[in-house]
């Protein structure tokens, strides 16, 4: 009985997850053959954090065939500097950085080592991100608080360090990269879930919070929720 209550709950949470897709398939659709024009970001810079491996890796590769210089930014140097390398294979610039974005100062100071070697920021994609599986009682408390600080206070970090300046320039665009997990939680990953309810949260009052001050026109956010991906980022690999 309990199995068949589990996969029931599976089912249900897949046809949900379907549901969502298909509307939001369909809504951007609407909006990029009737409103929205193409955005040029050739000869931009932008920073992408966790870059080395996986979503990250692959956001900078696109970026770089749109003419998109890169700022790699993750743990792992040796992964940042193979996406680097492969990056420039479509005749951008892209520089290797090896820091940890939940350590505010080492952000603070990747922002003057970055100004220095590559420009100012344009695009900034906060994507980095670890994940593990587990009930959180059996997690262990300075693990649960690392994962945190990676995971969401990171994104927190890099926003307040690098939007100044996009504010300044009256040009920039934010984006963060969270998880259908925020809208739909599932078991044995509370950390995880609660992690990515966060970055939605973050990012809707962000984008609140730029109206209001009348940065809108020029400062554009953007969230992403992507569905189960292959990824190496898990806490136990850092």
């Amino acid at each position: 009985m309990k199995h068949q209550l589990v996969a029931l709950l599976f089912v249900f949470d897949f046809m949900k997850v379907l549901v969502l897709s298909i509307v939001t398939g369909l809504k951007l659709l609407f909006k990029t053959v009737f409103i929205r024009k193409r955005k040029n970001i050739s000869e931009q810079l932008a920073l992408v954090t966790g870059g080395g491996n996986g979503l990250g890796r692959e956001i900078c590769l696109r970026l770089a065939q749109e003419g998109c210089n890169l700022a790699v930014v993750d743990l792992n140097y040796e992964a940042a500097k193979l996406t680097a390398d492969d990056a420039k294979r479509y005749g951008v610039d892209a520089t290797p950085y090896q820091i940890d974005v939940s350590d505010f100062m080492a952000v603070e100071k990747l922002k003057k080592i970055v100004n220095a070697d590559m420009g100012p920021v344009d695009i900034l994609v906060n994507n980095a991100g670890v994940n593990f599986t587990g009930p959180i009682v059996e997690e262990h408390p300075l693990k649960i608080q690392k994962f945190m600080d990676i995971n969401l206070m990171a994104y927190f970090w890099t926003t307040r360090v690098f939007l100044p300046p996009m504010i300044k320039r009256k040009h920039g665009h934010i984006v963060a990269v969270s998880s259908l997990a925020a809208y739909f939680p599932n078991p044995n990953v509370a950390t995880y879930t609660t992690s990515k309810f966060g970055i939605r949260g973050f990012m809707e009052a962000l984008n609140h919070d730029l109206y209001i001050q009348g940065h809108e026109d020029y400062i554009k956010t953007t969230c992403v929720f992507p569905y189960y991906i292959s990824t190496t980022k898990s806490l136990e690999e850092r």
